[in-house]
């Protein structure tokens, strides 16, 4: 979709560029930022149509320019994918792949940006399912080092962000 003044879109941000490099944005505002042309084989049906791809780290080629623009942001959603296990997993390891029609959008009042994806305090460590109160004297022990415990996938976060933009100005091309 051609990048000029006063054109409504639509723009995806991956996960992994708004946690290295993102900016909180909130509905509304507006902002600089960097966008490619979505092209038709990166489309998700489920996420409908995308015009643009949001990126911190892309400066675009030939055949598909990046442009600098300012822009409002008029909408956020939040994309979060059911994930499976791959066909064909790997030896030391398993792979995991979305599960095709699995996505599901959740809106929000803002694009958060790298602090607030980062600032969550963790637990301590080994405190999960540990007892807060002392064993009774003569209580038998127990101990977990005989039982099987698999290693399970982190629980999935967001997969990226889906934003409505309104483009306010065509800033040029994105300098290499």
């Amino acid at each position: 979709m051609e990048i000029t003044a006063g054109r409504r879109g639509r723009a995806y941000v991956a996960d992994w560029e708004q946690g290295c490099c993102g900016e909180r944005v909130l509905l509304g505002e507006i902002v600089d930022m960097v966008l490619l042309p979505f092209s038709d084989e990166d489309q998700d049906p489920p996420l409908g149509p995308v015009d643009w791809i949001m990126t911190h780290h892309d400066d675009g080629d030939p055949s598909r320019p990046a442009h600098r623009v300012s822009a409002r942001l008029q909408r956020v959603q939040q994309i979060h994918s059911r994930w499976r296990v791959a066909s064909g997993n790997a030896v030391e390891g398993v792979e995991w792949e979305r599960a095709p029609g699995a996505a599901q959008l959740v809106e929000r009042a803002r694009l958060p940006g790298r602090a607030d994806m980062f600032s969550q305090v963790p637990e301590e460590p080994g405190a999960a399912g540990m007892s807060l109160f002392p064993l009774a004297p003569g209580a038998p022990m127990l101990s977990s080092e005989a039982s099987y415990s698999p290693v399970l996938p982190e629980p999935p976060g967001p997969d990226g962000w889906l934003l409505d933009l309104e483009i306010l100005a065509d800033l040029g091309p994105q300098a290499e």
